[in-house]
């Protein structure tokens, strides 16, 4: 992709999508060429993509003869480090075509690529992923990160169940996290505070998020933060204190990890299998959220 198109969606607003060149509209079963001409890289019939950066897609944009790398057809970036040998899997009755995951040293790492994230603090943001986690992952599993080491940032993993704002009792629960201020998976829609406690006092129910596909959302906008599974709201945070800031060097720009963190250490490695991915430089509400879940939701068997 030249440094015009990146250009282009590096200046879309808040609420509209990249404006790529040689983007068409396709008229088949799967929805959109992206770009003009490779017809292996398609949106999701009927996905909603007003607003959407970053998209990965191992049914529909993914070349299996390149096993070495993942492409974003919308924003142009290549994961040039993809790291390990993650497995591909066709679709059986397990699951759609898939990434496997070793959950040692296998992920997906976009480096440096403030120039589609183009995020100021308060930014609107929704990421949405679709994952099975396996059954027996014990660790701190990153399922999506948006950071640069330990600088702020996002990151929606599993929790391992130690540390500082955790017990055992945690352990393999979905977490959105912004630092200190995030949501724990309860699937109950009530509001949370910090470090995931429940704000009407009560204990938070155990969901354990391994074991089986599912689709995470994660929004924020300002100071308001949701986490949603398979298309209903799970908890929410109204008061996030928290500061976003997207360093635009290209030496040390943020980095987007997928069933991995940025290589702190490398640390964050997911045992699991991965489908799909989307970002967007907006919130989506609840029924954008529920109709891209239904949208999807066959491939899972769901």
């Amino acid at each position: 992709m030249s440094e015009f198109r990146i250009d282009q969606i590096k200046n879309q607003n808040a609420t509209g999508g990249p404006n790529v060149a040689g983007i068409t509209t396709f008229t088949g079963t799967s929805g959109i060429v992206m770009p003009s001409g490779v017809t292996s890289a398609r949106f999701a019939k009927d996905f909603i993509t007003d607003g959407l950066v970053l998209y990965v897609d191992i049914s529909e944009t993914y070349d299996s003869a390149v096993g070495n790398s993942i492409f974003d057809p919308v924003s142009g970036i290549r994961d040039e480090v993809l790291a390990g040998s993650p497995t591909f899997s066709a679709a059986d009755s397990t699951g759609p075509d898939r990434l496997v995951f070793n959950g040692v040293d296998d992920g997906i790492l976009f480096d440096r690529c403030d120039p589609i994230l183009g995020f100021g603090p308060g930014d609107p943001l929704t990421i949405s992923v679709w994952v099975k986690v396996d059954k027996d992952e014990e660790g701190v599993a990153t399922i999506f990160s948006i950071q640069r080491c330990n600088d702020p940032g996002f990151q929606i993993w599993i929790e391992p169940g130690a540390g500082s704002h955790n017990n055992a009792f945690n352990e393999g629960r979905i977490a959105f996290r912004m630092s200190n201020h995030f949501i724990v998976d309860t699937r109950t829609g009530e509001e949370q505070v910090l470090n995931g406690q429940m704000a009407s006092g009560h204990g938070a129910p155990y969901v354990d998020g391994r074991g089986y596909w599912v689709n995470i959302v994660a929004t924020y906008v300002g100071k308001s933060a949701k986490l949603y599974i398979n298309g209903k709201l799970s908890g929410f945070h109204k008061t996030v204190t928290y500061t976003w800031t997207a360093p635009t060097n290209p030496t040390s720009g943020s980095a987007i990890g997928i069933m991995r963190r940025y290589p702190c250490g490398n640390s964050g490695y997911t045992k699991g299998e991965f489908n799909h991915c989307a970002m967007y430089r907006k919130e989506l509400s609840s029924q954008e959220v529920l109709h891209n879940y239904n949208v999807l939701k066959g491939r899972f068997g769901l």
